[in-house]
């Protein structure tokens, strides 16, 4: 398995999570 390509992904997959609570947070204010 690639070290790489996992990485890649968990990369990808983390700044998805990120992006979306970031949009779900601009778009209610607490």
């Amino acid at each position: 398995m690639d070290w790489l390509y996992l990485l890649l992904i968990l990369a990808f997959f983390g700044l998805s999570v990120l992006l979306t609570y970031g949009i779900e947070k601009l778009r209610r204010p607490s």
